[in-house]
């Protein structure tokens, strides 16, 4: 009686098992595919020919919204500033050797932050869309549509939210989906990622580790921390653009981080645009700055605000600071790190933050629905 008392209740719970699986099987859930995950990454963008160095200048200030100014003195501007600047822009990157890799790398980065997206299920693929350049944002959302993506996360490449940086690639895909209401994906744009703790670490460990190998026993009093900044002109602060009050902030951090180090604050400011007061403390101004100081190591680190070496980091940090720095202070020993490109941990972080993005979370932007 007690065998058959066991048989049967091993009976039942097959049974049980069979029911749970058929039912599984049954139910719509069982059937249905992984949803078609797009990310792209974008900016402005940079050169890769000399041969594009006209083009992609002019596109900067024929748009709106890098340039403030009426559309019909758009183009006579944009003639006249490249007839103004052309040949110190043609000199600059042919300094860099005609090509700052930024297309390459841009790709390289996008595909292996998906690749660790895929190992961990995620049916996903990868773009690139630039503002000023190619492939330009309006025919990568045309590919990713033409793909059938069905949810789209839009990550600006560099940490910082600004009415002229990462609201210009949302507002193109704005300006996409008026055109093509027949699109139903889900698009969700990352606005920011600079407060973010795990973005402060990853820096501040990239010092610490050039601190303990190329400053290896040089005194913290003899040592001094440049951080070059994204600029932006005070009428768009006036306006809420947060750039200045997100830089502070994460500054700040970074004084508290390195108690011991002198850290300066510089930003990058493009004054030749006619766009009025920039922000403040100018690069200009602290490299003379710290070139006169007692500082006999800098480390210049623009990472906070870029992640991929273009014009700004290749030229304006590694030579036009460095040298300004030098032209004051002969002795000095400076180091410009490179930024975070193609670095394991930088992937790793970016493919959480994409998928924290995927699951609602993040400082985020939704510019659809799903199915809207």
């Amino acid at each position: 009686m007690k065998r058959l008392t066991n048989n049967t209740g091993k009976q039942l719970i097959k049974i049980l098992l069979y029911t749970l699986l058929l039912a599984f099987l049954l139910s719509p859930c069982a059937f249905a595919e992984k949803p078609k995950i797009g990310v792209v990454f974008t900016c402005f963008g940079d050169i890769g020919s000399l041969d594009e160095v006209e083009s992609y200048t002019k596109n900067c200030f024929l748009d709106p919204d890098i340039v403030a100014i009426p559309n019909f003195l758009r183009k006579p501007l944009s003639n006249f500033i490249w007839w103004m600047i052309k040949e110190s822009r043609l000199t600059a990157y042919d300094y860099l050797g005609g090509n700052t890799h930024y297309r390459e790398n841009s790709r390289a980065q996008t595909d292996l932050i998906v690749a660790e997206l895929r190992k961990k299920g995620y049916d996903a693929k990868g773009y690139v869309g630039f503002i000023l350049t190619h492939p330009y944002m309006r025919d990568t959302l045309a590919e990713i549509q033409k793909d059938g993506i069905e949810k789209l996360i839009i990550i600006n490449q560099g940490a910082l939210y600004s009415y002229v940086t990462t609201e210009i690639p949302l507002r193109e895909t704005r300006t996409y989906l008026k055109e093509h209401p027949e699109w139903k994906a889900e698009i969700v744009g990352v606005k920011s990622f600079i407060k973010d703790k795990r973005f402060m670490d990853l820096i501040e460990d990239n010092i610490r580790e050039r601190l303990n190998t190329t400053f290896k026993d040089v005194p913290e009093k003899d040592i001094c921390i440049l951080l070059p900044l994204h600029g932006v002109p005070i009428a768009l602060i006036e306006k809420g653009d947060p750039t200045l009050e997100d830089t502070v902030y994460i500054v700040n951090e970074f004084k508290k981080r390195f108690k011991n180090i002198k850290v300066y604050p510089a930003y990058q400011n493009h004054n030749y645009l006619f766009t009025g007061e920039w922000t403040k403390p100018s690069e200009d101004v602290v490299s003379k700055e710290i070139g006169k100081s007692s500082y006999s190591h800098v480390l210049i680190n623009g990472r906070i605000t870029f992640t991929i070496d273009n014009i700004e980091t290749l030229l304006t940090q590694a030579s036009s600071i460095r040298l300004r720095i030098l032209d004051y202070g002969k002795d000095k020993k400076v180091h410009v790190e490179e930024m975070f490109n193609l670095e394991k941990p930088f992937i790793d972080y970016m493919a959480t933050v994409t998928e924290e993005a995927l699951q609602g979370k993040g400082d985020l932007v939704i510019l659809q629905h799903k199915n809207k």
